[in-house]
């Protein structure tokens, strides 16, 4: 492990013993980039100590329920959550306040995504397939660029989720 502690990318691809709490982050104090798919954990604490970490994915993680950890990695630029069935809500995001592109993608449990802060870097927010998600949940968030913001297939229509004025996106209720 000695060996791997410079470390900057990690993919890790399905069940590998030892795996079940990602401890073996905390070692990796370098990593940048970190993709999980279908890697039964249920929690990611252990990420909080990848102060470096700048990419974060977790694809088909059937078992993930807390996001925990990530509101820690102050560098994170790209936070991208697909198909995660348990997974129901978010770490405080306006602690990421270097966040550049979020997507949340088929998260059927997820009802809410927690206070967003002022992203004056968000480039990208995509929600697709979360339908206990709703528009009451999507916090205003200001940015410098016209985000490129997509909603689909959720309790609302991005259409009237949202209106877009002066670089803001302010939620519209139904």
């Amino acid at each position: 492990m000695a060996q791997c502690r410079a470390l900057r990318e990690l993919n890790i691809q399905g069940t590998f013993e030892g795996l079940a709490d990602l401890s073996l982050l905390t070692q990796l104090l370098h990593l940048e980039k970190l993709r999980l798919k279908e890697v039964p954990v249920r929690r990611i604490q252990a990420v909080a100590s990848c102060s470096q970490l700048r990419d974060f994915e977790a694809l088909g993680c059937g078992r993930l329920e807390s996001v925990n950890g990530l509101q820690r990695c102050g560098q994170l630029r790209t936070l991208r959550l697909a198909s995660c069935p348990r997974l129901r809500g978010m770490v405080p995001l306006g602690e990421l306040p270097r966040l550049k592109k979020l997507e949340l993608r088929d998260l059927p449990q997820l009802v809410s995504i927690g206070r967003m802060g002022d992203w004056a870097d968000l480039e990208s927010f995509k929600i697709e397939r979360c339908p206990y998600l709703k528009s009451a949940q999507i916090p205003r968030v200001r940015s410098r660029r016209l985000p490129n913001f997509q909603a689909t297939n959720a309790v609302f229509e991005p259409s009237d989720m949202c209106l877009i004025h002066k670089g803001y996106i302010i939620p519209l209720l139904r």
